[in-house]
């Protein structure tokens, strides 16, 4: 489980970017990163580097699209 000053942590990060969040997309977005965090925390084995790329990719892409306004929804609570 994520503690809540964590979360408020990563809630602030994304506010300084302009994005405010709720605790719960906070608390998901929050489980998803340890799960990509797991990954990464380990010694990539041989043969494994072009998916450890693939996760810094899409990283990259939601957070471009995101700011773009391509996947944005300013009416909806995030």
């Amino acid at each position: 489980m994520i503690s809540s000053a964590r979360l408020d942590l990563l809630k602030q990060l994304f506010k300084e970017d302009g994005i405010d969040l709720t605790d719960r997309a906070a608390l998901e977005i929050g489980s998803w990163l340890i799960e990509r965090v797991k990954s990464i925390r380990l010694t990539i084995p041989p043969g494994k580097e072009s998916s450890f790329q693939k996760n810094i990719e899409e990283m990259r892409l939601f957070r471009a699209l995101y700011k773009s306004g391509t996947v944005r929804n300013d009416d909806m609570e995030i």
